[in-house]
């Protein structure tokens, strides 16, 4: 603590008639971690109901060979256009692609594509979030420049809470960012007016494998 600060302290102290100096004892947050919510729900479940109540959707799988026609479900849904990024992840570049698909794993294709579909190295329960790091089967650009997102995530890959992620990336080599995604982008900072689609998806929609 620096003399000056110490000086403002004592002052205010004074006048509160404390003499004495007390220091707030430190806290091991490792060892008490702060209050943290509890739920009866599994984990994939609360992570699908949260993601939902962001505006996200998500669809339950068996198994992954099951991703490729999810994925040319969703996208006639959307319409017509079946332009697809396909991240350059081994898990999906080893699966089956229908025909009718046009896809391409380069990232500078990313703004001229309208849909993506990558995977997360983790899901958060408690708030229906997804994480992303960034990496080379994660290229930054195909998680924020297609306006459909559809992200591939396996259940035992859903952890309850913040924390519990951080332990899990520290783990192993740190990225150079890793991108938090509860739902799609939207926002409201200009004259209080909804923008949907602003820094990143219009659209979230994930594959819960497992």
């Amino acid at each position: 603590m620096t003399d000056a600060r110490q000086a403002i302290l004592n002052a205010v102290r004074q006048a509160l008639g404390r003499s004495a100096s007390v220091e707030p004892a430190p806290r091991d947050y490792a060892a008490q971690p702060p209050p943290r919510p509890s739920w009866r729900e599994h984990g994939p479940e609360r992570f699908t109901r949260k993601l939902e109540r962001v505006a996200g959707s998500c669809e339950r799988l068996v198994e992954l060979a099951a991703v490729p026609a999810a994925v040319l479900r969703y996208l006639e849904g959307l319409g017509d256009d079946r332009r697809l990024l396909v991240a350059p992840d081994p898990l999906l570049q080893g699966l089956e692609w229908p025909a009718a698909l046009q896809r391409s794993t380069h990232p500078q294709d990313a703004r001229r594509y309208p849909a993506a579909v990558i995977t997360a190295a983790l899901g958060i329960a408690e708030t229906g979030t997804v994480v992303l790091p960034s990496g080379p089967h994660r290229p930054p650009s195909m998680q924020l420049l297609p306006d459909h997102l559809i992200v591939v995530l396996r259940t035992e890959d859903v952890v309850d809470y913040v924390e519990d992620v951080w332990q899990r990336i520290a783990a192993g080599t740190l990225p150079r960012t890793v991108t938090f995604m509860t739902g799609p982008s939207r926002t409201a900072d200009i004259a209080q007016t909804l923008h949907v689609g602003a820094h990143g998806p219009r659209r979230l929609h994930v594959l819960l494998v497992g």
